[in-house]
């Protein structure tokens, strides 16, 4: 009876140990989940385990950025994908930046560069004209645009958001998670203005806001060479 009492007694042990070992000899890489949501700013630690040690990679560090520690910081609106390695096996989780702000639209990822009066129109509608702009009153709740236009061939020049009923801080905040941010100067005694890029490096975004004024514009330029065509 004792032999065996003992006999399962190290049979439960050895089965004990066993479990232990490989939990803590698994060379493989662990995770609880395979996709990270979080907002500009936001810091979140990635759940991985490994008898290894484990390196992180962000395959695009303006949208998230990683420390060997495994913390994902949130940069611009996007996608991208942040890759582990601990020398014996690779996986990949993808992470998502979410806007908190949706003042409106991005006219920009209609257009591209020298589109016709007649091509526009056809994108955002006929409405009020002049020589050098078409006008959009009704663009989005709060918010009109303008579409300049070329003085010799009314083709495409440049774009701007006309916001109203927002405060500089909520546009600068939307701006930030969306773009790369290049410069902000404050060119007079209340007034603002902030630099921004788009992350594939076609236009640039200047934001300019005056402390008191309800309308702030937001100006759209196509980046040609080492210049921009406002």
């Amino acid at each position: 009876m004792k032999a065996k009492k003992l006999f399962l007694l190290m049979t439960i042990l050895s089965l004990f140990f066993a479990s232990c070992s490989k939990d803590e000899y698994d060379e493989t890489i662990r995770l609880d989940k395979g996709i990270y949501e979080l907002y500009f700013e936001d810091e979140v630690q990635i759940e991985a385990k490994s008898s290894l040690d484990i390196t992180y990679h962000s395959e695009n560090e303006n949208i998230a950025k990683v420390s060997q520690d495994g913390i994902i910081t949130g940069g611009i609106v996007g996608k991208t994908k942040i890759v582990l390695n601990n020398g014996n096996e690779t996986k990949t989780i993808e992470v998502i930046i979410n806007p908190r702000y949706n003042l409106y639209p991005n006219p920009m990822e209609k257009v591209v560069p020298g589109l016709s009066t007649d091509e526009l129109m056809e994108i955002f509608g006929e409405e009020a004209t002049s020589s050098s702009l078409l006008r959009y009153l009704d663009y989005h709740p709060g918010a009109w645009l303008d579409v300049f236009l070329t003085v010799d061939n009314k083709n495409l020049r440049s774009l701007a958001v006309q916001i109203f009923g927002q405060t500089p801080t909520i546009v600068s905040n939307s701006l930030r998670e969306r773009y790369i941010h290049a410069y902000t100067d404050s060119i007079c005694d209340g007034c603002i203005s902030e630099g921004y890029k788009s992350e594939d490096n076609k236009y640039y975004i200047v934001f300019a806001a005056t402390e008191g004024y309800d309308q702030i514009s937001i100006h759209y330029g196509f980046i040609e060479g080492s210049g921009i065509l406002w």
